[in-house]
């Protein structure tokens, strides 16, 4: 590390936005038993330069704190099904973001990785209430318009995929 990258990390810790995070990130990584989301936090919290999540300080902020706040409790079998949620289709065409679903006709993808259907229920719920993943945004029904059996619809975001990547590497690095 250089001086001049040493001043820069130095004075990012001493600002009030550093202290903050510093306090968040060592909250979270005694909170968590996952050394893949401990990982994750570190390069969030070194700045990783693949991983700066906004352009603007203000939405920095928030999409961190989201992460930090998501990563404490964080289980490794959580964040599988998180990362596995994360590579489904998503549709955004006529909804003020992307939607996407798991439901009977593509249940198997989960089932054999060890989810029955109360854990995706739980687990989808789970992820919404940590704010990686968006509620529904057409909210109706779980189950197929045409009767055929059951569903749960979810929002996949930018940010979303952003926290996915952070995770997939942090995953490859804690190896």
């Amino acid at each position: 590390m250089s001086l001049d990258e040493q001043e820069k990390l130095n004075n990012y810790i001493n600002s009030d936005f550093g202290q903050d995070i510093l306090s968040d990130y060592i909250d979270s990584i005694i909170k968590t038993s996952s050394k893949r989301a401990r990982m994750a936090i570190a390069l969030l919290f070194c700045q990783d330069i693949e991983f700066n999540f906004n352009e603007t300080e203000t939405e920095t902020e928030t999409e961190t704190r989201t992460f930090i706040s998501a990563m404490n409790g964080m289980t490794n079998d959580l964040l599988d099904f998180f990362l596995e949620v994360s590579t489904l289709e998503t549709k955004s065409e006529g909804y003020p973001y992307p939607r996407a679903g798991i439901h009977n006709k593509i249940y198997e993808i989960f089932s054999t990785k060890g989810w029955d259907e109360e854990a995706v229920f739980v687990n989808i719920t789970e992820l919404i209430q940590l704010k990686i993943l968006l509620p529904d945004p057409q909210a109706h029904t779980g189950s197929l318009s045409d009767g055929s059996g059951w569903a749960i619809w979810f929002g996949i975001t930018r940010t979303t995929n952003k926290i996915a990547s952070l995770l997939r590497k942090s995953s490859e690095l804690a190896k």
